[in-house]
């Protein structure tokens, strides 16, 4: 993937990013400066990727019926523990 600026990507660009950053460094070979720039650039893309994630739980509403068959839409909750 050509490296562009972090605030461009989506969050499928950004993890699939991620996860190339996380193969570069695990293998041998590198100089620290060099893991030190794709450590900071991993971080950035976990911060993009927390900051859209979170702007779309606020978008997503699940669809249900209440007991008199109204339809409503109630608040998406997600467990923050569960990281």
């Amino acid at each position: 993937m050509d490296k562009k600026d972090i605030n461009s990507y989506t969050v499928d660009e950004a993890i699939a990013r991620l996860e190339e950053i996380q193969g570069l460094l695990e293998n041998a070979g590198m100089d620290v400066e060099e893991t030190v720039v794709l450590f900071e650039e991993g971080v950035s893309l976990y911060r993009l990727c927390r900051e859209k994630l979170s702007a779309l739980e606020e978008r997503v509403k699940i669809l249900s019926k209440s007991q008199d068959g109204e339809i409503i839409f109630t608040p998406f909750e997600v467990n923050d523990n569960e990281q």
